[in-house]
């Protein structure tokens, strides 16, 4: 896991270098920069994923994993590269509730697990009037997820002790409305992303036969969420 969060961070960085070397290359134009604060709905898909399980929590049948929406803040930050290019940098950070849905036995609160997005988008002008401009492009996206604190229920019903997640690359695209306020430099921005990918979840019981922690399941989270912003930007 490590060795994937460090090879996240030097893409960010190794992506951060070239929006600054491309927007060298062009600090003759006007608005070259622009700043964005948004409010973020990040929307998993239903039933994410499924655990095979090996030792089963609480009954043989099907165990469901889903990640329930969050409402976030986010920062981004834009440079226009050319005439109808530009790249964006943006980072949110969330904390999702996630439950386990197991057959013949309910579903139930697992715990709840903090996540950082950073997403870098490379965004073509599709149409431009009045002051209104829609983008169209790429994403790729670094998403690092920290352990899931485990619910009381979780650690009631099923003995859970803990389940790590793993960190991922995504990768989707994004569809995005901006329109200008005036000739003030401010803009009202809309987006819609739909991003690809997600963490291997291990989820690990405690044993009363041996008084430690053992592994009981392990998936694939097919994360996939649909991400839905509304925001506000100044160029300069």
């Amino acid at each position: 896991m490590r060795a994937r969060v460090l090879c996240g961070l030097r893409i960010i960085l190794t992506a951060s270098l070239v929006v600054g070397a491309m927007t060298a290359q062009a600090v003759a134009a006007d608005g070259v920069w622009a700043f964005e604060v948004r409010v973020l709905d990040i929307v998993p898909i239903d039933d994410d994923g499924d655990l095979t399980v090996p030792a089963p929590i609480g009954t043989s049948g099907r165990h469901g994993i889903d990640f329930l929406d969050a409402v976030v803040p986010e920062l981004a930050l834009s440079a226009q590269v050319t005439e109808k290019f530009a790249l964006s940098l943006s980072a949110a950070l969330a904390n999702f509730d996630v439950e386990l849905d197991v057959e013949g036995a309910g579903t139930f609160l697992l715990g709840d697990a903090d996540m950082s997005l950073v997403q870098l988008a490379g965004l073509f002008d599709v149409a431009v009037w009045n002051g209104n401009r829609v983008r169209l492009g790429p994403i790729l996206a670094y998403a690092t997820f920290d352990n899931i604190d485990i619910s009381d229920v979780a650690n009631a019903r099923a003995n859970v002790g803990g389940a790590p997640l793993d960190s991922d690359m995504l990768f989707g695209a994004e569809l995005r409305l901006d329109s200008e306020i005036g000739r003030s430099g401010w803009y009202f921005s809309s987006n819609v992303r739909y991003l690809s990918g997600g963490p291997t979840m291990e989820v690990f019981i405690n044993d009363p036969s041996s008084g430690a922690f053992r592994q009981a399941a392990r998936g694939d989270v097919d994360f996939d969420p649909l991400l839905l912003a509304l925001g506000f930007g100044y160029r300069y």
